[in-house]
């Protein structure tokens, strides 16, 4: 599975190298592991948006999947299953797709482009060499 950087993703601009999904639930754990209560995370679109970028900047491509096509739906509930560490019901499931399809549709789940990774890398690379 090829590598994919989620650094530009908020609300953390540390470097990370996606693997597979044990990376990003690492990487959800780091920015997502203090709250208190991870339950009343599972219906907050913000935090499902979050997931849905990381999946999004980690499956995007053709070439970063091994055995064919990813349903990336069922990724972000498995990550979020995961991370919450609930079974979700399938009122949970439907309550969350609705979400994602809502946050689909007004175009909110986006990979994060080209031009703001170059300029990203290259403030980096300057600023290391002052």
């Amino acid at each position: 599975m090829g590598l994919k950087n989620l650094e530009l993703l908020k609300p953390s601009n540390k470097s990370k190298v996606v693997v597979n999904s044990s990376v990003i639930l690492e990487y959800l754990e780091r920015n997502f592991g203090k709250v208190q209560d991870k339950t009343s995370l599972k219906y907050l679109p913000s935090f499902i948006l979050y997931v849905c970028c990381c999946v999004e900047e980690t499956y995007s491509n053709k070439k970063n999947v091994e055995n064919g096509k990813v349903n990336k739906k069922e990724e972000v509930l498995k990550l979020i299953a995961e991370f919450i560490k609930v079974q979700l019901n399938e009122q949970d499931k439907k309550l969350i797709c609705e979400i994602i399809e809502d946050l689909h549709s007004s175009r909110r789940i986006k990979k994060v482009s080209y031009l703001s990774k170059s300029l990203f890398w290259l403030s980096k690379f300057f600023l290391k060499n002052e």
